[in-house]
């Protein structure tokens, strides 16, 4: 079972989506006037928020990559009725044999790229499918002051079992209120890797652990390192967005 199986058979799926219908206002800076009439690609489409809140826009065609059969299987079931989207089971790394270069108006992704294995070449690997006068926008992992011992408590966790990981991330939910509310317990963050969330919502700070504790792949940035990658790839216009590390670039001629 895959963890977005995983997740979507019990309710830390739900939890996961209802706190992120929250974010495509802001995270990726993408307007009306941006995605009308547009061909617009999602890397990484989940369970489809961003594809049903951007279809609001009427794009020409929205198509949502994953690599999740779970995650296509239930935006087939939402959008079996909107033939404004394409959801499709793709890994990132095989467009090239369904979409010629330079075929789409917009290109965005959120909180996925940085659980390939390499966000950096991932990225770049996007721009040649962009069009001239095209947008890219991406949401990643910022770099958080307890990686390191995330990334010590992963080469145990990523090998247990799910409902393992799923009962652990239960029992450290707690200590990311400690953190918050109780400044001075703050210091053992360095100990114990739980993210501080602005919002107060126990289900989705359990969700956020159990994905950091089981994922493949992660990797965390900063702004200055995401906004090289732009310029490097030529893209103009660069606009730092809120939250985490998300930035906006344009492909012009």
């Amino acid at each position: 079972m895959d963890i977005y199986n995983f997740h979507h058979k019990i309710h830390l799926g739900r939890a996961w989506i209802k706190h992120e219908k929250d974010f495509p206002k802001h995270r990726l800076g993408l307007t009306k006037k941006d995605i009308k009439g547009k061909i617009v690609l999602e890397v990484g489409c989940g369970a489809g928020n961003y594809l049903q809140y951007y279809s609001k826009f009427k794009p020409k065609i929205l198509y949502g990559i994953d690599s999740s059969v779970e995650a296509i299987k239930q935006c087939n079931i939402k959008f079996h009725k909107n033939f404004r989207i394409y959801p499709m089971r793709l890994n990132v790394f095989d467009l090239s044999k369904y979409f010629n270069r330079n075929y789409f108006d917009i290109i965005y992704s959120t909180g996925v790229l940085h659980h390939t294995g390499n966000t950096e070449k991932v990225f770049k690997s996007l721009i040649p499918f962009l069009k001239k006068g095209g947008i890219i926008s991406i949401c990643v992992y910022e770099k958080r002051n307890y990686d390191l011992t995330l990334s010590l408590w992963r080469k145990v966790t990523v090998k247990l079992p799910h409902q393992i990981v799923y009962v652990l991330s239960l029992a450290l939910t707690p200590f990311s209120y400690l953190f918050k509310y109780i400044k001075p317990l703050a210091i053992f963050q360095y100990f114990i890797p739980v993210p501080i969330i602005e919002k107060d919502d126990f289900q989705y700070i359990w969700s956020c652990i159990f994905d950091d504790l089981t994922v493949e792949h992660l990797q965390t940035h900063t702004v200055p390192e995401v906004f090289k990658w732009f310029k490097d790839m030529g893209l103009k216009e660069i606009e730092i967005l809120e939250p985490s590390v998300s930035i906006k670039g344009i492909l012009l001629d």
